[in-house]
């Protein structure tokens, strides 16, 4: 897995994202998660794809993306992955 996730063409990354602190905790970054997951899903389902791949600066950050589903990559503790098979 580690090798495929060094691929560019077969993983995909999400980028970092944010909301600020006044509204953190009313939904709008899981909005913008659930959107950028289901994007990927009608990709992968047209034009395939292993996954998604997102970098969690720190602890909390990656809690937040567990809860969708995201798994610690096997060779880096930062690295999250959610493989298409698991989306949906």
């Amino acid at each position: 897995m580690a090798q495929e996730a060094a691929t560019a063409d077969s993983w995909s990354q999400i980028g970092p994202s944010g909301c600020r602190q006044t509204i953190s905790g009313y939904g709008p970054g899981d909005l913008l998660l659930v959107n950028a997951l289901t994007r990927a899903q009608r990709i992968y389902a047209e034009a395939g794809g292993i996954g998604l791949f997102v970098d969690a600066i720190d602890e909390h950050v990656a809690g937040y993306y567990y809860r969708f589903g995201f798994v610690v990559s096997p060779d880096n503790p930062k690295l999250l992955l959610l493989p298409a098979k698991g989306m949906g």
